[in-house]
């Protein structure tokens, strides 16, 4: 007659079962309800016999935690199977706990312990003579590599991954790398590759009838839709893989995908239906926990309230979204709150407000860039980058709108100090810079009076001294505004002279900055060949004999000669100064 011990192991193991069966078939809420109450039993019992069971009880546990989304659960059950005893060092699935601790820690962003677990479980695998689960080690620290934008990483660590798979048959993990190398692609920009590999994950998935990996691959086949700007076949796959993770209850996918299929209602001016699916996927993601799928929610919820003209709501999801990521130490995500708050400020007339959130996130991609070469993260940083340099030029045109003489100046002023600079081989910093100040170097005549600037006649003293205090109201009006690039001292000083005859400070040589110096030769050299109220139009060559003959005196004559040699090349061509033009040639 079997004894009340023997009766426990026996209840234990048959709850264990069918926790393994209920996790065979992707029932993961049903997995942890079994796991949970074998654990819970045990304890009770206080038994310690039986702590090889509770190991495996606590690591299976732990697993579906994972896949539920329940990371801080997860967690907890991996640390305590690892304090279970000396035991657990032998056990044969020590190696697999290294693993998903490794993988959990890289999913918390703290990716040397990530490293250093992940490298002990594939050396445990290995000691034990199992290639699967080396395989897996192999993956994660792909994954790790992937976050990174270390392609050469990825592509070495999935590789070996996959050999492995192969060599074994098994279809499951070739099916899951060919998803990640989807995703690389996907990123990378290689749309047809991206779907060519998702597509041979996908038939791997419904062959072994793999219902989880089949939803992840039908999204991220939406993604890459999503990036061809083809939302129709995105919501497609995007509807395929919410209908199989709602089945199966699994949290992490429903919640991204409610949150893709609402960014894809918004792209389509369905702004009700989108709000719905946000609130969806915040529901998701505060089961999980997840702090940055929320921030991606309330920045989303900012752009649907913006399209609907509600600029306070929008402007308060878009802060609440900024300060979780900032929180959360997100960079990119706290670029791209700002970069929304920056379109919503524009959008409300707010030039200044814009202007300086979008230099803000400009540099925090600068600093981005630096630790991972991501193509996603320099494709975003571009955009910011192109629309910051658009609302320069159209904030340039504002005294343009006042004096109808000096239409189209500060456009082709910028493209002439593009060449000049590029000529000169000075950095894309430092010509993103000195562009920003071609744009704005005479905003501050908007405060001059309309009777001075559009005067026929020679300018009293009086009037000309008023004219000159023009660079620094353009200080004035971008006062709160935080720059990317040296802007300010170069829009002060573009009115200095070579000789130190110039104005504001009177700085001479090479006291005056650079950019300014550039700005100076570009600038004089279209207002002469534009007609203005008191005098006709200079001939190119008469306004080239002119700078030609001040080289030395008004303008640097390293500058000077560049000029020159670039508008003799340029021949009567005509000055292509759109901003498309200009932007293109330094993106």
């Amino acid at each position: 007659m079997m004894n009340s011990r023997g009766r426990l192991k026996e209840g234990l193991i048959r709850l264990k079962e069918k926790g393994d069966k209920a996790q065979e078939a992707a029932n993961y809420k049903d997995a942890s309800t079994y796991y949970t109450s074998a654990i819970t039993a045990l304890r009770r019992e206080r038994s310690t016999d039986l702590r090889e069971l509770e190991f495996e009880l606590l690591l299976k546990l732990g697993k579906v935690n994972d896949l539920l989304g329940e990371t801080h659960q997860a967690m907890e059950n991996f640390q305590s199977s690892l304090g279970l005893g000396e035991f657990v060092y032998a056990h044969p699935l020590y190696p697999e706990l290294l693993r998903q601790m490794g993988r959990l820690y890289a999913r918390r962003g703290e990716r040397e312990k990530a490293r250093r677990f992940l490298s002990r479980s594939i050396r445990a695998f290995e000691e034990r003579g199992n290639p699967k689960g080396m395989a897996d080690g192999y993956l994660s620290l792909g994954n790790i590599a992937f976050e990174r934008g270390d392609w050469k990483g990825v592509t070495e660590f999935f590789n070996l991954a996959l050999q492995i798979g192969e060599k074994m048959g098994d279809f499951k993990l070739m099916a899951h790398i060919y998803n990640n190398f989807g995703a690389m692609f996907n990123i990378q920009g290689d749309w047809e590759e991206a779907v060519a590999y998702y597509r041979k994950s996908s038939r791997l998935y419904r062959r072994i009838k793999d219902d989880f990996g089949l939803a992840r691959t039908y999204h991220n086949m939406g993604m890459t839709f999503v990036d061809q700007k083809d939302y129709q076949t995105a919501d497609y796959y995007f509807t395929r893989s919410l209908k199989i993770s709602e089945a199966k209850g699994i949290a992490s996918l429903m919640a991204t995908t409610y949150l893709s299929k609402a960014e894809i209602l918004v792209k389509s001016s369905c702004l009700r239906e989108a709000k719905k699916f946000c609130d969806e996927a915040e529901k998701y993601f505060k089961r999980l926990e997840d702090e940055l799928g929320i921030a991606e929610v309330e920045k989303l919820r900012g752009v649907i309230f913006r399209e609907g003209k509600k600029w306070r709501l929008a402007e308060d999801h878009l802060m609440r979204s900024a300060e979780i990521n900032r929180r959360a130490q997100c960079p990119l995500g706290l670029a791209e709150a700002y970069r929304e708050l920056a379109i919503t400020c524009r959008q409300k007339g707010e030039n200044e407000k814009a202007l300086s959130l979008l230099g803000e996130a400009i540099e925090l991609f600068r600093d981005l860039r630096a630790e991972k070469d991501l193509e996603e993260v320099n494709k975003v940083a571009s955009q910011i980058e192109g629309l910051y340099l658009r609302l320069v030029r159209s904030m340039g045109t504002r005294v343009e709108a006042k004096d109808p003489y000096t239409l189209g100046h500060s456009a082709r002023v910028a493209h002439y100090s593009l060449r000049i600079a590029q000529r000169l081989g000075l950095s894309r910093e430092e010509v993103k810079g000195i562009l920003t100040a071609a744009y704005l170097h005479d905003l501050g005549k908007i405060f001059i009076k309309s009777n001075i600037l559009r005067k026929p006649r020679k300018l009293t003293p009086q009037e000309y001294e008023e004219i000159k205090l023009h660079p620094a109201k353009a200080l004035e009006i971008l006062h709160d505004v935080r720059f990317p690039w040296g802007v300010e001292e170069i829009i002060l000083h573009h009115h200095e002279r070579w000789d130190g005859k110039g104005y504001p400070a009177g700085l001479k040589e090479e006291e005056i900055p650079l950019g300014a110096r550039i700005i100076a030769v570009a600038d004089s050299f279209d207002a002469m060949t534009t007609s203005r109220p008191y005098r006709s139009a200079l001939s190119k060559e008469e306004a080239l004999d002119e700078i030609e003959e001040k080289s030395g005196i008004m303008y640097d004559p390293k500058i000077a000669k560049t000029f020159l040699a670039i508008i003799a090349e340029e021949g009567k061509e005509k000055v292509d100064s759109t901003f498309d033009s200009v932007w293109g040639s330094i993106r």
